[in-house]
């Protein structure tokens, strides 16, 4: 029988958590909308804007890294100073998993997980507080197949620390902005999966646990 510690050894699969594990715009708006409206030069464009850079995010035409990118980027240029900033993603992340920041989970993640958790150490690493994670991940039934939770880890240089820190032989990344996620995994030579609004891990999940059986 392989201990999970031993498994760390062997084989590790790295989740980003925003735009990976968890999906849908909530919290980005939620973001925008925690920003104090008589701060903005102009709410109503701003508002607009906002919805256009998530339009084209989802169409991979978007200069922005994701939506939190597009949203400090928008409300700078408005005027927003970057502690206000700072207070608004403190106060969206704590509304996380609620009707005011809604997600969904990929439809097969429970069973993706299922699969490469015998095979694999599991971890989420992601540059976002714990607020409302660990719950969200209780609530969607998938806490226990993760053996490492990562927060605030200050990606991309901080994904290296999480790396060296597993000591795991091999090793895959999985995210949705490569140069936080996948670019420091791969300098370490990490296999690496980027996900985007038109592969999901539900498209990758076949891929995924093929690779974490490899090691059988």
């Amino acid at each position: 029988m392989i201990l999970r510690q031993d498994l760390r050894q062997q084989a590790a699969v790295i989740f980003d958590f925003d735009g990976t594990v968890a999906l849908g715009h909530g919290p980005v708006r939620a973001y925008a909308d925690a920003i104090p409206a008589e701060r903005l030069a102009n709410s109503a464009a701003f508002a607009e804007q906002v919805e256009m850079a998530l339009a084209e995010l989802d169409d991979l035409t978007s200069d922005y890294r994701d939506g939190y990118h597009a949203v400090a980027e928008l409300a700078t240029a408005q005027g927003i100073t970057p502690e206000a900033l700072s207070q608004a993603y403190i106060a969206s992340r704590r509304l996380l998993g609620t009707d005011k920041a809604p997600v969904h989970m990929p439809r097969k993640l429970p069973k993706l997980l299922h699969a490469i958790s015998e095979h694999a150490w599991v971890v989420l690493a992601t540059n976002a507080p714990d607020d409302g994670i660990e719950a969200l991940l209780t609530t969607w039934n998938i806490r226990q197949y993760f053996d490492q939770l990562s927060f605030n880890s200050r990606k991309p240089a901080g994904m290296t620390q999480v790396i060296e820190g597993l000591g795991a032989r091999r090793i895959l990344a999985i995210g949705d902005i490569a140069e936080n996620d996948l670019d420091p995994a791969a300098e370490l030579g990490a296999q690496t999966l980027l996900v985007t609004p038109h592969h999901t891990l539900d498209d990758a999940a076949a891929d995924i646990i093929a690779w974490a059986h490899q090691g059988k």
